[in-house]
């Protein structure tokens, strides 16, 4: 291969057809993308990196091997799991980090496929077209409209995404921005995406000089609890769909849900929670902090916009920025030990329980310290959690898991939440 005068001498040197082939024995070479790779491609990249080869470093043969196999399988479109391969083409960590977290597994499976076409020769290449499809992957599959604004402040600023952060800064309904951009997905190459960043954001400072808000969002009644003079955002954080005189709450997806359909319904009705532009409310995904801060905030209190949020990982231009001041100032919201709110983050159910408790002691809620009955997991509840659980087990809010337990560590669903922050009202009474 060293002495090879063209691509074609790497091809017939390689010959890698399957594990029995002469090389595949010589260089005890067995993952399946040596296999899948077109003879040609590979061969053609791997007699562009000729130079890099030392005869006395086998193991760096097959490395190198590896990756041209690596760059040729995606360029044609292969589908295979490419976090298996993170290790050769070393991601940016918060790229690896979003792919894991915000990309489903069915979508991971063909993940792949995305980049078909594109040149790719070394893993420098590969590096940047994953931070570009993955970022393409999520926003053009949102769930809640919340992770535009989280991809956008998270990697707009990456040398592979580089959008017009200048515009998203200056945009004053960040929100709103979001909503639209979510409308118009998807978008076929992040050009597309900032190009449609840069006129939404000039058609909502358009409309703001006129006096007048563009796009469409939620009404900001129906809030219950704390008084104020200050009234919500229009768009709540986890709605796409225009509602306005009235809300739309005829979702499509709840009849699974059927002992959480009530508390959906009644906080659609009080345009505290909304769904997707496609009419579902998807009860069942997991429900992020920031989220629920959102929720618990719309529901018992009102945004507070002289609040000061200092949590490390919430930036002012974040979305959920005055909700989650807001309840740090109301002392609901104190974070990990390392000043941390945990945003991004999926809550589990005692966390939950934990905020949901504090807000409902903040509003004058009269709600249990104690309960005459235990979850047969008592033992995996945190201390800290304990007397919010079982307050509002005492309450009737918490009810428990189909086979008794509370079930702590478990991740909470937006059905749940619904029902929970649906039974603290009920506690306090319709207003």
């Amino acid at each position: 291969v060293l002495n090879a005068k063209s691509w074609e001498d790497v091809k017939k040197q390689l010959a890698l057809t399957d594990e029995e082939c002469t090389t595949a024995k010589v260089f005890s070479l067995s993952d399946p993308l040596y296999f899948s790779a077109d003879a040609d491609g590979i061969a053609k990249l791997m007699y562009a990196r000729t130079a890099e080869l030392n005869p006395e470093d086998i193991s760096g043969f097959a490395e190198i091997l590896l990756e041209c196999a690596l760059a040729d399988n995606l360029s044609n479109g292969n589908e295979f799991d490419i976090e298996q391969y993170f290790s050769l083409f070393s991601p940016d960590e918060a790229f690896a980090d979003t792919y894991k977290s915000r990309i489903n597994d069915t979508a991971k499976k063909s993940f792949t496929a995305s980049f078909k076409g594109q040149e790719l020769k070394t893993m420098a290449d590969v590096a940047n077209a994953f931070e570009v499809n993955t970022f393409l992957a999520v926003v053009n599959d949102i769930k809640n409209w919340a992770d535009i604004n989280y991809m956008i402040e998270t990697h707009g600023d990456s040398d592979s995404i580089n959008l017009s952060m200048d515009k998203y800064e200056k945009c004053k309904d960040k929100e709103e921005l979001a909503v639209e951009l979510a409308k118009k997905a998807p978008y076929d190459s992040i050009e597309d995406f900032d190009d449609t960043l840069v006129k939404q954001a000039k058609k909502i400072a358009d409309a703001s000089k006129g006096g007048s808000s563009s796009g469409g969002g939620g009404g900001g009644g129906g809030k219950i609890g704390l008084s104020s003079s200050t009234t919500l955002p229009q768009i709540s954080a986890d709605e796409y769909t225009d509602t306005k005189e009235e809300p739309t709450f005829a979702f499509t997806d709840i009849a699974t849900v059927e002992w959480a359909k009530e508390s959906i319904e009644y906080l659609a009705d009080k345009n505290i929670v909304s769904g997707t532009k496609a009419g579902t409310f998807d009860p069942n995904r997991e429900i992020k902090r920031e989220e629920f801060i959102k929720m618990l905030v719309s529901a018992f209190a009102q945004v507070d916009p002289s609040a000061n949020c200092t949590f490390t990982d919430v930036s002012s231009n974040s979305w959920f920025y005055t909700y989650a001041a807001t309840a740090q100032k109301l002392g609901v919201l104190s974070g990990y030990s390392d000043g941390r709110m945990g945003a991004g983050e999926n809550i589990t159910r005692e966390d939950l329980a934990v905020l949901a408790y504090r807000m409902a002691v903040k509003s004058g809620i009269d709600v249990p310290h104690s309960s005459t009955t235990l979850f047969p997991d008592e033992d995996s509840i945190a201390d800290y959690a304990k007397e919010a659980v079982y307050g509002m087990k005492a309450s009737g809010v918490i009810n428990g898991m189909d086979d008794g337990t509370f079930a702590p560590k478990a991740l909470c669903t937006r059905a749940q939440a619904a029902r929970i922050i649906y039974g603290l009202i009920k506690l306090e009474g319709d207003r």
